[in-house]
């Protein structure tokens, strides 16, 4: 897959002449990643972001993840000059699946954070397999 984002792709102006008035900066998303069959067991996809945000470093995500037995995500994650993470999923069944990320701060300004903890949740509420085959691995 291939992507590209812009999300507030127009800015919007907060305030008033009494007030202060605050133009929120536009993001600029690039992504990629493809899926390799390793064997029958194993996928490995690798995927990378960046993001582009004018006055700002430019940020770069690589991550590696493999699926094992069509059930289980385990994967990893680098921001350059950044951060360095770690995820997993498990899928419950067709329609439900559930995950846990974490990510380390790797500067040495971390506002006071230096880690982050992400607990997922996913349904796949209209799956019809016989409408059509999609493994969707994104």
């Amino acid at each position: 897959y291939v992507g590209f984002a812009v999300p507030k792709l127009l800015q919007n102006k907060r305030g008033d002449a009494s007030t202060f008035k605050q133009n929120q900066a536009i993001h600029y998303y690039f992504m990629a990643g493809y899926v390799f069959k390793i064997n029958s067991l194993v996928l490995f996809k690798p995927s990378t972001q960046i993001k582009y945000t004018k006055n700002a470093p430019l940020s770069v995500d690589i991550n590696a993840s493999f699926l094992l037995l069509d059930k289980f995500w385990v994967g990893v994650m680098y921001r350059h000059k950044a951060a360095v993470g770690a995820n997993i999923m498990y899928q419950i069944n067709e329609t439900l699946r559930i995950g846990y990320g974490y990510d380390f701060t790797t500067t040495a300004v971390t506002t006071g954070r230096p880690s982050s903890h992400e607990v997922m949740i996913g349904f796949d509420l209209l799956r019809n397999k016989t409408l059509f085959k999609s493994p969707r691995y994104f």
